[in-house]
């Protein structure tokens, strides 16, 4: 599944994010938190992956470990590793009920529709959640949305009734360094819940999610030790993922994501300005002119 122009990937060993996701728990300081795998392309084609929610699993401040996937790497046998390493909830993204269409929207060559529907059938008869979770490319896949609504509703005709089984539908959003689709354009978030809306009506099903449909809820913040306009000495260590991009270290508890316009012959100390240090849903960005 394609998720961006990206020059590189990494690998991440799972002692040391199992590590550093502790210390955020301890940061933050709370007894109820969720533990959300996002990554940029597939989680599963993380091998130590389950090695990981064995891991999590142990640690009492964590009620509930949760990833999104594309569904197509998911076995019946995984399902089953997965539930039993202590996986809580799968969102599963498919965006709509004909084949050469999800295709087109992943970026991929093939889509074995066949074999997701029968992963989620795996997943619902399990004791994991599923949450199903399209992405709405208005004009593109209208029909689709609507045909993954009758599947749903179908599904709870059976007995797999929320929050067993829900349906997370997304509005397509343009990022910079996300995938781009040719004559697809993101819509207006008041558009976008206005027709959820009409939908919820048509098919009585509950379609505006929201923060407390996920259990999400305030707790202590993690501080940024530096504001926009600031400047520091950073260690580079590697480049990023993305052209002009480097990975650095602030000291032994801060990263540093830097942008630079001429590439960094070497590794090493530079100084830098941070252009962004809000800890919402990114590390800290530095700037090297």
């Amino acid at each position: 599944m394609a998720a961006g122009d990206y020059h590189r990937n990494y690998f991440v060993e799972p002692d040391y994010l199992v590590k550093w996701i502790e210390k955020a728990i301890d940061i933050k300081d709370c007894a109820d938190i969720e533990i959300h795998f996002a990554p940029y392309g597939e989680i599963f084609l993380y091998s130590d992956f389950i090695p990981v929610i064995r891991s999590l699993k142990k640690n009492h401040s964590i009620t509930s470990i949760t990833a999104q996937s594309n569904g197509m790497l998911i076995t019946p046998e995984l399902v089953k590793k997965v539930e039993e390493a202590g996986l809580d909830r799968l969102n599963i993204s498919l965006n709509s009920m004909d084949e050469e269409l999800c295709a087109d929207l992943c970026g991929m060559k093939n889509f074995d529709l066949d074999h997701l529907l029968n992963i989620f059938d795996e997943i619902l008869n399990s004791s994991m959640q599923l949450c199903i979770a399209p992405v709405w490319f208005m004009g593109k896949n209208d029909q689709g949305i609507i045909e993954i609504i009758e599947y749903v509703k179908k599904k709870e005709k059976e007995g797999y009734l929320w929050p067993k089984l829900r349906l997370g539908i997304q509005n397509y959003l343009e990022y910079k360094t996300g995938r781009k689709l040719g004559n697809v354009f993101s819509r207006d978030f008041g558009y976008f819940y206005h027709r959820l809306e009409e939908f919820e009506k048509n098919y009585n099903l509950k379609l505006k999610l929201g923060p407390l449909d996920f259990g999400i809820h305030s707790a202590k913040p993690i501080s940024s030790p530096f504001q926009v306009g600031d400047t520091s000495k950073i260690q580079v260590l590697m480049k990023g993922r993305f052209k002009n991009e480097y990975i650095a270290a602030l000291n032994k508890d801060w990263a540093v994501k830097v942008l630079s316009d001429r590439y960094l012959k070497k590794l090493g100390i530079y100084e830098v300005k941070y252009i962004k240090s809000s800890l919402s849903g990114n590390l800290l960005t530095a700037y090297k002119t």
